[in-house]
């Protein structure tokens, strides 16, 4: 009789324990973190005004060292002033247009289409980027354009250096360098003229999408 009580108080204890339940901890909420950081500035892209747009060249003849200049037109495209981390990189795209070209005479401009083959090559064509990043909080800014130049249907790398206004939505870009036609495959007189000739170009330019 004794051990059937006993037994009867040890069910009654398992019973109460097996009733009981563990209290669970609430999970935490989370609070979501907002996303910090500084927009990324849009690419400025400035579309080139070829009427107010020009390149200059300086020729020199073989005897006597007497230099005789012209000009080529400027057809177009564009120049961007890209974001990067630490400032913004100038890129330059334009077109020359070949078959502008003019001179002092007429013999000198037939003379340059023929050595050109303008008929052939019509276009010349500018590319390239700054060597440095800018800093567009000044009025004026200086740096160095590497890229390439296509002349004759030739490419050849070049390296320019650039100087560039920026006044509201307008920019104003002016570079000079010298060519060795040559290189390019060109067929120079060189018992008339030098196949080293000196450009300087002068681009304006306004930005596309004003804000």
């Amino acid at each position: 009789m004794l051990y059937r009580k006993l037994i009867f108080v040890v069910l009654l204890l398992l019973s109460a324990c097996g009733g009981a339940s563990a209290t669970s901890t609430p999970a935490p909420t989370l609070t979501p973190i907002p996303a910090t950081g500084t927009p990324v500035p849009d690419v400025r892209l400035f579309t080139v005004i070829d009427a107010q747009s020009i390149i200059n060249y300086d020729a020199t003849l073989t005897l006597g060292g007497l230099k005789i200049g012209g000009t080529f037109a400027i057809k177009g495209k564009t120049i961007k002033l890209v974001p990067q981390k630490d400032g913004f990189q100038l890129d330059i795209d334009i077109q020359i247009d070949g078959n502008s070209v003019t001179g002092a005479n007429s013999l000198v401009v037939d003379a340059l289409k023929r050595n050109l083959e303008s008929d052939k090559f019509p276009y010349g064509h500018f590319l390239a980027v700054s060597q440095d990043l800018l800093k567009t909080g000044s009025t004026t800014l200086q740096t160095t354009a590497v890229g390439t130049v296509e002349l004759h249907g030739q490419t050849r790398p070049i390296s320019m250096p650039i100087t560039l206004t920026l006044t509201g939505y307008q920019l104003k870009a002016s570079g000079a360098t010298t060519l060795d036609l040559s290189d390019f495959s060109v067929n120079v007189p060189t018992a008339i003229m030098k196949s080293v000739i000196a450009f300087k170009a002068d681009l304006t330019a306004e930005e596309t999408a004003q804000k």
